[in-house]
């Protein structure tokens, strides 16, 4: 949310906070991309959980400014490149 007015040049920065998702039981075949996980260098996404998943993509899972990204029990299939692309990302695989 980004509000400015221009008689005093008031600016107001409201930036929202995700975290804690819980992402569970899904199967897809034909995404452009697996995932995307994508937060600010100065607020990573944060706690977040894919279960059960089976993913089928032209590319595989991006990962940028994200901490605790848990995939348990998570395939997924690209048909080109790594499954895991990366940048400053913390995650764990628990297969």
């Amino acid at each position: 949310i980004f509000i400015a007015l221009t008689s005093n040049i008031t600016i107001v920065v409201v930036l929202i906070i995700f975290r804690n998702f819980h992402i569970s039981n899904i199967i897809c075949d034909g995404a452009k991309k697996a995932i995307y996980v994508n937060g600010l260098p100065e607020m990573p996404l944060e706690n977040v959980e894919f279960r059960n998943c089976v993913i089928s993509a032209q590319t595989g899972a991006d990962l940028h400014h994200c901490r605790n990204i848990d995939f348990v029990n998570v395939q997924i299939h690209p048909a080109e490149g790594d499954a895991f692309i990366t940048s400053k990302a913390e995650y764990e695989i628990y297969n």
